[in-house]
């Protein structure tokens, strides 16, 4: 439908390095390029009009705030499926701290995280295996006591879907059964 379309287009242009220009229609954040009454460029946030010399971190993403029954799923879904070559690419980038190759305990993944109520976790599979094509995205449930343990494991689906509980208990330490989360290894490029 044209309002999904417009929704994958706002979300693919936010998955992008932010653009500044003179003209408001280049301008990709809510950070704008303007002169301090030094005469000095700043970057100026355009809700809160907080200002800085220096850039601020690139966040990217955005939030889809669809009523109920318009297709966020399917969104998502065609999110993932049009960036699928550069979320393989990042998968398979080594993983550098500090200029220094960084193997013992971490990796990038191609994966996304779907993060999900357990009430919606049923949905999600049902919605990818209705309109994604078969076998050309890998999907896995993280969540439950038989969860995997093993990073390298989640690290080779192309969807993690997971609940807002399993994320808490991961990330907290109390779902880890004494060892490194499986989701704390892994560095994802995207989160849904």
């Amino acid at each position: 439908l044209e309002h999904q379309k417009q929704a994958l287009t706002f979300l693919l242009k936010h998955e992008k390095p932010r653009t500044f220009g003179p003209a408001e229609a280049e301008n990709s954040s809510l950070w704008r390029l303007a002169k301090s009454t030094k005469g000095e460029t700043v970057y100026k946030e355009v809700v809160t009009g907080i200002t800085t010399r220096v850039e601020p971190a690139e966040v990217y993403g955005g939030l889809l705030a669809d009523v109920m029954g318009l297709g966020k799923t399917i969104e998502a879904l065609a999110l993932i499926a049009a960036t699928v070559a550069e979320a393989d690419k990042f998968g398979k980038e080594k993983l550098v701290r500090n200029g220094e190759e960084d193997s013992l305990f971490r990796s990038h993944t191609k994966a996304t995280l779907l993060v999900s109520p357990l009430s919606a976790v049923k949905n999600w599979e049902d919605q990818i295996l209705e309109h994604l094509e078969p076998g050309v995205f890998k999907y896995c449930v993280y969540h439950g006591p038989n969860r995997t343990p093993n990073a390298f494991e989640l690290s080779t689906y192309d969807i993690v879907i997971t609940t807002y509980g399993t994320v808490s208990s991961e990330f907290s330490g109390r779902g880890s059964k004494g060892t490194v989360s499986p989701l704390r290894q892994l560095d994802r490029k995207s989160v849904v």
